[in-house]
């Protein structure tokens, strides 16, 4: 198990070389938006990148079409999107 410094997240170049570093094939949630930077930091990178993910796990926020069309392109992963949106049909006070 590898886990980032601190806000070590929201530095795409920071992620990518951890990744590489410690051959990490896997992810444990992590939002679309993280995910658009890592994918862009892959395909700046000069040097064709293995990165060695097989899977992803997306979920917080909509993951667009486009993206996983992207992560596919810099390495073919399973991607799971986690999601549950629920409406109520009832109120009730918080906490009752």
């Amino acid at each position: 198990m590898v886990i980032a410094a601190p806000e070590g997240h929201l530095d795409a170049k920071y992620m990518i070389d951890l990744m590489l570093m410690h051959e990490v094939t896997g992810f444990l949630c992590t939002v679309p938006t993280l995910v658009r930077e890592y994918v862009r930091e892959l395909r700046e990178r000069e040097e064709r990148t293995y990165l060695p993910m097989k899977s992803w796990g997306l979920g917080g926020e909509s993951a667009p079409a486009d993206l996983v069309r992207q992560m596919q392109e810099v390495r073919p992963v399973h991607c799971t999107v986690i999601c549950l949106s629920i409406q109520l049909n009832y109120s009730a006070p918080i906490g009752a």
